[in-house]
């Protein structure tokens, strides 16, 4: 009899895990797709639902990697997605789409920034990748679109050690004059 259950266990384990990409960098975080969704699971095991994911039906989760936390308060994690896998001799067949995010942990986890800075479909390519401070709490990315001219799109955010996301003003040559 318990072996039977032992092997039960086994199996409902490795199901459970079945369809998950570990994000690299941070043990027990790891984000499933669900159709056209995808959702974060935290090292506690709580669950946290992404926004729509890709500019396509059926964009496929590949890889995540941490860019870096404020602990117990917020993860930055960039998730990569194939762009369109279901043409793959079409426009994009074999181009990616990569999307920084940060979530919040406290007071409840939620995701509070998803923002594209790579993406065959839409043009968008990062410029030297992201940048996080966690002594200041401070993170930086850049990306290039086609609305953005001769100079990069900068975006920045600070995350306070009670988990708040607040967008930091930058100088964006799209933007201003």
């Amino acid at each position: 009899m318990r072996s039977i259950l032992g092997v039960l266990v086994v199996l409902l384990a490795a199901s459970a895990e079945a369809g998950q990409i570990p994000v690299k960098g941070r043990p027990g975080l790891a984000l499933k797709q669900r159709g056209d969704r995808a959702v974060a699971r935290l090292p506690e095991g709580r669950t946290v639902p992404l926004t729509r994911d890709g500019p396509c039906t059926g964009c496929a989760l590949q890889q995540a990697e941490l860019v870096g936390e404020r602990f117990g308060v917020a993860l930055i994690f960039l998730a990569t997605y194939a762009s369109r896998p279901r043409m793959p001799t079409g426009m994009c067949g074999a181009g990616e789409e990569r999307i920084l995010r940060i979530n919040r942990l406290r007071p409840r986890p939620r995701e509070a920034v998803a923002l594209r800075i790579d993406s065959c479909w839409l043009t968008i390519e990062s410029d030297k990748g992201s940048s996080w401070d966690a002594r200041e709490g401070m993170l930086q990315v850049s990306r290039w679109t086609p609305a953005s001219g001769a100079e990069a799109e900068r975006f920045a955010w600070r995350i306070a050690p009670d988990g708040r996301v607040d967008a930091v003003p930058t100088r964006n040559p799209a933007t201003t004059d």
